[in-house]
Protein backbone atom coordinates (compact mmCIF):
# COMPACT_ATOMS: atom_id res chain seq x y z
CA UNK A 1 0.00 0.00 0.00
CA UNK A 2 1.48 3.35 -0.82
CA UNK A 3 1.53 5.91 1.40
CA UNK A 4 -1.33 7.97 -0.43
CA UNK A 5 -3.25 5.09 -0.20
CA UNK A 6 -3.15 4.89 3.78
CA UNK A 7 -3.10 8.70 4.12
CA UNK A 8 -7.24 8.39 1.73
CA UNK A 9 -8.00 5.20 3.62
CA UNK A 10 -7.43 7.88 6.63
CA UNK A 11 -9.30 10.33 5.57
CA UNK A 12 -12.34 7.97 4.94
CA UNK A 13 -12.30 6.46 8.20
CA UNK A 14 -12.05 10.03 9.66
CA UNK A 15 -15.02 10.94 7.97
CA UNK A 16 -17.19 7.50 8.91
CA UNK A 17 -16.14 8.32 12.55
CA UNK A 18 -17.14 11.61 12.49
CA UNK A 19 -20.12 11.16 10.71
CA UNK A 20 -22.71 8.70 13.06
CA UNK A 21 -25.97 9.58 12.92
CA UNK A 22 -27.98 8.48 16.08
CA UNK A 23 -30.10 5.21 15.71
CA UNK A 24 -33.53 6.03 15.52
CA UNK A 25 -35.05 2.35 16.50
CA UNK A 26 -34.10 -0.70 17.61
CA UNK A 27 -33.59 -3.01 14.70
CA UNK A 28 -36.30 -4.69 15.38
CA UNK A 29 -37.92 -5.18 12.08
CA UNK A 30 -34.51 -6.82 11.17
CA UNK A 31 -35.64 -10.19 12.89
CA UNK A 32 -37.26 -12.83 11.28
CA UNK A 33 -40.82 -12.36 10.99
CA UNK A 34 -41.45 -15.90 12.54
CA UNK A 35 -39.46 -14.42 15.76
CA UNK A 36 -41.95 -11.33 16.45
CA UNK A 37 -45.08 -13.44 15.48
CA UNK A 38 -44.47 -16.92 16.46
CA UNK A 39 -43.30 -16.21 20.05
CA UNK A 40 -44.10 -13.21 22.68
CA UNK A 41 -47.22 -11.54 21.37
CA UNK A 42 -47.63 -8.41 22.68
CA UNK A 43 -51.04 -6.25 23.55
CA UNK A 44 -52.78 -3.72 25.70
CA UNK A 45 -49.15 -1.66 26.35
CA UNK A 46 -49.35 1.65 27.73
CA UNK A 47 -46.85 3.99 28.66
CA UNK A 48 -47.82 6.40 31.24
CA UNK A 49 -46.38 9.50 30.19
CA UNK A 50 -44.22 10.48 26.65
CA UNK A 51 -42.21 13.39 28.47
CA UNK A 52 -40.53 13.26 31.91
CA UNK A 53 -38.21 15.70 33.87
CA UNK A 54 -34.85 14.27 35.18
CA UNK A 55 -35.73 11.93 37.99
CA UNK A 56 -39.25 11.70 37.20
CA UNK A 57 -40.57 8.07 36.83
CA UNK A 58 -42.63 6.95 33.99
CA UNK A 59 -44.81 3.13 34.19
CA UNK A 60 -44.59 0.43 30.82
CA UNK A 61 -47.64 -1.49 31.45
CA UNK A 62 -49.18 -4.19 28.98
CA UNK A 63 -49.21 -7.83 28.69
CA UNK A 64 -48.20 -10.20 26.31
CA UNK A 65 -49.28 -14.02 25.17
CA UNK A 66 -46.77 -16.60 24.47
CA UNK A 67 -47.90 -18.40 21.66
CA UNK A 68 -48.44 -22.32 21.67
CA UNK A 69 -46.90 -22.94 18.28
CA UNK A 70 -43.39 -21.50 19.79
CA UNK A 71 -40.66 -22.66 17.23
CA UNK A 72 -38.97 -24.33 19.24
CA UNK A 73 -37.10 -25.70 16.31
CA UNK A 74 -35.20 -23.00 16.32
CA UNK A 75 -35.44 -20.57 19.32
CA UNK A 76 -35.19 -22.68 22.73
CA UNK A 77 -38.70 -22.23 24.64
CA UNK A 78 -38.65 -19.34 27.17
CA UNK A 79 -37.22 -21.39 30.93
CA UNK A 80 -34.69 -18.78 31.05
CA UNK A 81 -36.18 -15.23 30.35
CA UNK A 82 -35.53 -11.65 31.59
CA UNK A 83 -37.58 -9.12 31.54
CA UNK A 84 -36.53 -5.51 30.53
CA UNK A 85 -36.77 -2.71 28.17
CA UNK A 86 -35.02 -1.85 25.29
CA UNK A 87 -33.15 1.80 25.12
CA UNK A 88 -30.59 2.98 23.61
CA UNK A 89 -27.74 3.00 27.06
CA UNK A 90 -28.62 4.22 30.27
CA UNK A 91 -30.67 7.37 28.89
CA UNK A 92 -33.26 5.96 31.66
CA UNK A 93 -32.46 3.79 34.33
CA UNK A 94 -35.46 0.48 35.55
CA UNK A 95 -36.60 1.01 39.13
CA UNK A 96 -38.39 -2.06 39.13
CA UNK A 97 -40.19 -4.81 37.26
CA UNK A 98 -43.10 -7.24 37.52
CA UNK A 99 -45.11 -10.15 35.87
CA UNK A 100 -48.62 -10.64 37.81
CA UNK A 101 -47.31 -8.65 40.17
CA UNK A 102 -44.40 -10.36 41.69
CA UNK A 103 -41.32 -8.39 41.69
CA UNK A 104 -38.91 -10.24 39.34
CA UNK A 105 -34.91 -9.71 39.61
CA UNK A 106 -34.12 -12.65 38.49
CA UNK A 107 -34.82 -14.73 35.53
CA UNK A 108 -38.33 -15.79 35.19
CA UNK A 109 -39.42 -19.26 33.60
CA UNK A 110 -42.50 -19.00 31.12
CA UNK A 111 -45.90 -20.79 30.13
CA UNK A 112 -46.23 -21.39 26.24
CA UNK A 113 -49.80 -20.68 25.69
CA UNK A 114 -50.50 -18.38 28.92
CA UNK A 115 -50.63 -15.17 29.54
CA UNK A 116 -48.68 -12.39 31.57
CA UNK A 117 -48.75 -8.89 32.93
CA UNK A 118 -46.26 -6.53 33.42
CA UNK A 119 -45.02 -3.14 34.69
CA UNK A 120 -42.05 -1.65 34.70
CA UNK A 121 -41.14 1.56 36.04
CA UNK A 122 -38.53 3.78 34.36
CA UNK A 123 -36.79 7.13 35.48
CA UNK A 124 -35.07 9.74 33.51
CA UNK A 125 -31.48 10.17 33.83
CA UNK A 126 -30.53 11.74 30.56
CA UNK A 127 -31.69 14.65 28.75
CA UNK A 128 -33.06 13.81 25.06
CA UNK A 129 -35.83 11.62 22.98
CA UNK A 130 -35.11 8.17 22.84
CA UNK A 131 -37.00 5.57 21.65
CA UNK A 132 -38.04 2.88 24.39
CA UNK A 133 -39.94 -1.45 23.84
CA UNK A 134 -40.62 -3.35 26.17
CA UNK A 135 -38.61 -6.58 25.97
CA UNK A 136 -38.10 -10.41 26.77
CA UNK A 137 -34.74 -11.77 26.68
CA UNK A 138 -34.86 -15.58 26.17
CA UNK A 139 -31.71 -17.75 26.93
CA UNK A 140 -30.77 -18.94 23.48
CA UNK A 141 -33.41 -16.54 21.40
CA UNK A 142 -32.49 -13.26 22.19
CA UNK A 143 -34.61 -10.30 22.39
CA UNK A 144 -37.73 -9.90 21.45
CA UNK A 145 -39.46 -6.19 21.58
CA UNK A 146 -42.61 -5.33 22.30
CA UNK A 147 -44.61 -1.84 20.49
CA UNK A 148 -42.21 1.09 21.33
CA UNK A 149 -43.12 4.56 21.49
CA UNK A 150 -40.79 7.99 21.81
CA UNK A 151 -40.29 9.12 25.25
CA UNK A 152 -38.86 12.37 25.80
CA UNK A 153 -36.58 13.41 29.08
CA UNK A 154 -36.44 17.31 29.91
CA UNK A 155 -34.29 18.67 32.76
CA UNK A 156 -29.97 18.96 33.75
CA UNK A 157 -28.75 15.83 34.03
CA UNK A 158 -26.21 17.01 36.77
CA UNK A 159 -29.31 16.92 39.28
CA UNK A 160 -30.30 13.30 38.49
CA UNK A 161 -29.74 11.17 41.65
CA UNK A 162 -30.71 7.35 42.20
CA UNK A 163 -30.78 6.73 46.31
CA UNK A 164 -31.21 3.78 47.94
CA UNK A 165 -31.10 2.45 51.43
CA UNK A 166 -28.93 -0.31 51.78
CA UNK A 167 -29.50 -3.59 54.46
CA UNK A 168 -27.46 -2.04 57.17
CA UNK A 169 -29.29 1.50 56.92
CA UNK A 170 -26.86 3.41 55.03
CA UNK A 171 -28.19 5.73 52.40
CA UNK A 172 -26.23 5.76 48.82
CA UNK A 173 -26.50 7.53 45.51
CA UNK A 174 -26.04 4.44 43.28
CA UNK A 175 -24.95 7.35 40.60
CA UNK A 176 -21.86 8.22 42.34
CA UNK A 177 -21.34 5.48 45.34
CA UNK A 178 -17.65 3.96 45.13
CA UNK A 179 -16.89 5.81 41.97
CA UNK A 180 -13.67 6.86 42.59
CA UNK A 181 -12.49 3.26 43.82
CA UNK A 182 -13.88 2.29 40.58
CA UNK A 183 -11.90 4.47 38.24
CA UNK A 184 -8.69 4.22 40.42
CA UNK A 185 -8.44 0.09 39.61
CA UNK A 186 -9.40 1.13 35.79
CA UNK A 187 -6.52 3.33 36.10
CA UNK A 188 -4.62 1.08 38.01
CA UNK A 189 -5.22 -1.33 35.30
CA UNK A 190 -4.79 0.12 32.22
CA UNK A 191 -1.29 1.64 33.36
CA UNK A 192 -0.50 -2.33 33.50
CA UNK A 193 -1.32 -3.54 30.60
CA UNK A 194 0.10 -0.31 28.58
CA UNK A 195 3.71 -0.92 30.61
CA UNK A 196 3.48 -4.51 29.49
CA UNK A 197 2.38 -3.07 25.71
CA UNK A 198 4.71 -1.04 25.74
CA UNK A 199 7.65 -3.08 26.75
CA UNK A 200 7.19 -5.65 23.32
CA UNK A 201 6.67 -2.51 21.48
CA UNK A 202 10.22 -1.08 22.39
CA UNK A 203 11.60 -4.18 20.99
CA UNK A 204 12.69 -4.32 17.58
CA UNK A 205 10.00 -6.11 15.51
CA UNK A 206 11.67 -6.31 12.04
CA UNK A 207 14.78 -8.42 14.09
CA UNK A 208 12.03 -10.42 15.43
CA UNK A 209 10.01 -11.15 12.38
CA UNK A 210 13.40 -12.28 10.38
CA UNK A 211 13.99 -14.15 12.75
CA UNK A 212 10.53 -16.19 12.52
CA UNK A 213 11.06 -16.22 9.28
CA UNK A 214 14.43 -18.01 9.47
CA UNK A 215 12.83 -20.81 11.82
CA UNK A 216 15.12 -19.68 14.34
CA UNK A 217 14.57 -21.72 17.77
CA UNK A 218 12.93 -20.31 20.86
CA UNK A 219 15.67 -19.05 22.55
CA UNK A 220 16.29 -16.61 20.32
CA UNK A 221 12.89 -14.82 20.35
CA UNK A 222 12.38 -14.99 24.21
CA UNK A 223 15.72 -13.44 26.27
CA UNK A 224 16.44 -14.12 29.59
CA UNK A 225 15.74 -10.49 30.29
CA UNK A 226 11.97 -11.04 28.61
CA UNK A 227 11.39 -13.79 31.03
CA UNK A 228 12.24 -11.87 33.99
CA UNK A 229 10.69 -8.77 32.87
CA UNK A 230 7.10 -11.50 32.46
CA UNK A 231 7.78 -12.69 35.59
CA UNK A 232 7.82 -9.30 37.31
CA UNK A 233 4.48 -8.03 35.96
CA UNK A 234 3.21 -11.39 36.91
CA UNK A 235 3.99 -10.81 40.29
CA UNK A 236 2.35 -7.74 40.03
CA UNK A 237 -0.56 -8.64 38.76
CA UNK A 238 -1.02 -11.13 41.45
CA UNK A 239 -0.37 -8.94 44.06
CA UNK A 240 -2.92 -6.24 42.62
CA UNK A 241 -5.82 -8.98 42.21
CA UNK A 242 -4.91 -10.40 46.47
CA UNK A 243 -5.02 -6.61 47.42
CA UNK A 244 -7.95 -5.61 45.97
CA UNK A 245 -9.70 -8.74 47.07
CA UNK A 246 -8.64 -7.99 50.50
CA UNK A 247 -8.72 -4.09 50.71
CA UNK A 248 -12.36 -4.19 49.09
CA UNK A 249 -13.39 -7.12 51.44
CA UNK A 250 -12.56 -4.78 54.45
CA UNK A 251 -14.32 -1.51 52.79
CA UNK A 252 -17.21 -3.44 52.15
CA UNK A 253 -17.61 -6.35 54.84
CA UNK A 254 -21.55 -6.48 53.81
CA UNK A 255 -22.36 -7.92 50.23
CA UNK A 256 -24.65 -9.92 48.72
CA UNK A 257 -24.28 -11.97 45.78
CA UNK A 258 -25.49 -11.48 42.35
CA UNK A 259 -28.67 -13.00 42.18
CA UNK A 260 -28.98 -15.91 39.74
CA UNK A 261 -31.84 -17.91 40.78
CA UNK A 262 -35.27 -18.45 38.65
CA UNK A 263 -37.92 -17.78 39.78
CA UNK A 264 -41.75 -19.45 38.66
CA UNK A 265 -44.04 -16.84 37.91
CA UNK A 266 -48.16 -18.08 37.68
CA UNK A 267 -49.71 -17.29 35.02
CA UNK A 268 -52.90 -15.34 34.85
CA UNK A 269 -56.13 -17.26 34.31
CA UNK A 270 -57.21 -18.68 31.40
CA UNK A 271 -60.00 -16.85 29.92
CA UNK A 272 -63.64 -18.82 29.38
CA UNK A 273 -63.43 -20.13 25.63
CA UNK A 274 -66.69 -19.59 25.01
CA UNK A 275 -65.33 -17.58 21.31
CA UNK A 276 -63.11 -20.54 18.87
CA UNK A 277 -61.98 -19.48 16.18
CA UNK A 278 -59.65 -21.49 13.22
CA UNK A 279 -57.59 -20.53 10.34
CA UNK A 280 -58.53 -22.56 7.51
CA UNK A 281 -56.46 -20.79 4.69
CA UNK A 282 -54.04 -17.87 4.75
CA UNK A 283 -52.60 -16.02 1.35
CA UNK A 284 -50.91 -12.89 1.09
CA UNK A 285 -51.07 -10.86 -2.75
CA UNK A 286 -47.64 -9.42 -3.18
CA UNK A 287 -48.95 -7.38 -5.89
CA UNK A 288 -51.61 -5.72 -3.59
CA UNK A 289 -49.83 -6.34 -0.18
CA UNK A 290 -52.77 -8.18 1.00
CA UNK A 291 -53.14 -10.61 3.90
CA UNK A 292 -56.30 -12.18 4.16
CA UNK A 293 -57.21 -15.46 6.06
CA UNK A 294 -60.49 -17.84 5.81
CA UNK A 295 -61.89 -18.63 9.82
CA UNK A 296 -63.76 -21.16 10.94
CA UNK A 297 -65.50 -18.96 14.26
CA UNK A 298 -67.67 -20.90 16.53
CA UNK A 299 -69.65 -18.70 19.52
CA UNK A 300 -70.94 -20.87 22.43
CA UNK A 301 -71.26 -17.82 24.68
CA UNK A 302 -75.14 -16.51 25.20
CA UNK A 303 -74.23 -13.24 23.39
CA UNK A 304 -72.95 -12.12 20.46
CA UNK A 305 -69.17 -11.36 19.40
CA UNK A 306 -67.83 -9.26 16.56
CA UNK A 307 -64.19 -9.83 15.52
CA UNK A 308 -62.82 -5.98 16.08
CA UNK A 309 -58.95 -6.80 15.85
CA UNK A 310 -56.16 -9.07 15.12
CA UNK A 311 -52.73 -8.22 16.25
CA UNK A 312 -49.72 -9.63 15.01
CA UNK A 313 -45.61 -8.09 15.29
CA UNK A 314 -46.64 -5.25 17.22
CA UNK A 315 -48.76 -4.17 14.47
CA UNK A 316 -53.06 -3.64 15.16
CA UNK A 317 -55.44 -4.52 12.29
CA UNK A 318 -58.84 -2.41 13.75
CA UNK A 319 -62.22 -3.17 12.28
CA UNK A 320 -63.33 0.09 11.09
CA UNK A 321 -66.79 -0.90 11.99
CA UNK A 322 -65.99 -0.86 15.94
CA UNK A 323 -62.35 1.44 15.83
CA UNK A 324 -63.70 4.38 12.60
CA UNK A 325 -60.19 5.96 13.23
CA UNK A 326 -58.04 2.81 12.47
CA UNK A 327 -55.03 3.53 10.83
CA UNK A 328 -54.37 -0.48 9.85
CA UNK A 329 -57.54 -1.75 9.55
CA UNK A 330 -59.05 -5.15 9.06
CA UNK A 331 -62.08 -5.76 6.66
CA UNK A 332 -64.54 -8.42 7.81
CA UNK A 333 -67.01 -10.44 5.73
CA UNK A 334 -69.41 -10.78 6.58
CA UNK A 335 -69.54 -7.68 8.74
CA UNK A 336 -72.17 -8.60 11.10
CA UNK A 337 -71.98 -10.12 14.54
CA UNK A 338 -71.41 -13.70 15.54
CA UNK A 339 -74.43 -14.50 17.17
CA UNK A 340 -75.27 -16.69 20.50
CA UNK A 341 -74.48 -20.76 19.49
CA UNK A 342 -73.69 -19.65 15.94
CA UNK A 343 -70.82 -20.88 13.43
CA UNK A 344 -69.83 -19.06 10.78
CA UNK A 345 -67.04 -18.70 8.10
CA UNK A 346 -65.41 -15.66 7.94
CA UNK A 347 -62.74 -13.91 5.45
CA UNK A 348 -60.68 -11.28 6.85
CA UNK A 349 -58.53 -9.14 4.83
CA UNK A 350 -55.95 -6.32 6.02
CA UNK A 351 -54.50 -4.65 2.78
CA UNK A 352 -51.43 -2.50 4.30
CA UNK A 353 -47.92 -1.37 3.05
CA UNK A 354 -47.19 -2.43 6.68
CA UNK A 355 -46.62 -5.84 5.48
CA UNK A 356 -43.50 -4.35 3.72
CA UNK A 357 -42.63 -1.70 5.53
CA UNK A 358 -42.26 -3.99 8.58
CA UNK A 359 -40.53 -6.71 6.52
CA UNK A 360 -43.55 -9.39 7.68
CA UNK A 361 -44.01 -10.55 4.59
CA UNK A 362 -42.60 -14.16 2.85
CA UNK A 363 -39.71 -12.26 1.39
CA UNK A 364 -38.02 -11.99 4.90
CA UNK A 365 -39.23 -15.49 6.38
CA UNK A 366 -37.78 -19.05 5.82
CA UNK A 367 -40.54 -20.05 6.93
CA UNK A 368 -43.63 -18.41 5.06
CA UNK A 369 -45.82 -18.87 8.65
CA UNK A 370 -47.69 -16.82 10.22
CA UNK A 371 -49.78 -15.95 13.84
CA UNK A 372 -52.19 -13.56 15.66
CA UNK A 373 -53.90 -12.55 18.30
CA UNK A 374 -57.56 -12.43 17.50
CA UNK A 375 -59.65 -10.03 19.56
CA UNK A 376 -63.73 -10.48 19.72
CA UNK A 377 -65.84 -8.17 21.26
CA UNK A 378 -69.49 -8.08 22.73
CA UNK A 379 -72.16 -5.04 22.98
CA UNK A 380 -70.73 -4.89 26.46
CA UNK A 381 -67.26 -4.42 25.72
CA UNK A 382 -66.29 -7.70 27.09
CA UNK A 383 -63.26 -9.19 24.77
CA UNK A 384 -61.97 -12.56 23.55
CA UNK A 385 -58.24 -13.32 23.09
CA UNK A 386 -57.58 -15.89 20.71
CA UNK A 387 -54.19 -17.38 19.54
CA UNK A 388 -54.57 -18.06 16.04
CA UNK A 389 -51.84 -19.43 13.14
CA UNK A 390 -48.55 -21.20 12.86
CA UNK A 391 -50.19 -22.33 9.20
CA UNK A 392 -48.63 -21.88 6.16
CA UNK A 393 -49.21 -18.13 4.12
CA UNK A 394 -49.96 -18.81 0.42
CA UNK A 395 -48.21 -16.35 -2.31
CA UNK A 396 -50.38 -14.58 -4.52
CA UNK A 397 -48.87 -12.98 -7.62
CA UNK A 398 -50.43 -11.34 -10.37
CA UNK A 399 -52.24 -13.37 -12.97
CA UNK A 400 -52.91 -15.97 -9.87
Amino acid sequence: MTIQQLVGLLIVAGTLTWYAPTARAHGEKSQEPFLRMRTIMWYDVQFSTEKVQVNEELTITGKFHLFEGWPTRVVPPPTQAWLNVSVPGPQLIRKAAYLNGVAVVSTVSLALGRDYEFKIVMQGRNPGSFHLHPMINVEGGGPIVGPGTWVTVEGDRATFTNPVTTLTGETIDLETYALGRVVGWHLITILLAVAWLGYWLARPFLGRLLLVEGGAPEEELVSERDRRVGLAFLVVAVLLVVGGYYTTNAAYPVTVPLQSGRVDVTPLPEAPRDVEATVQRATYAVTTRTFAMDLQVTNTSNRPFQLGEMATANVRFLNPTLFPQAEHRLMVEPAGPINPGESKTMRATAADAVWETEHLTMEYDPENRFAALLMFFDTEGSRRIIAVGAGPVIPQYRGT
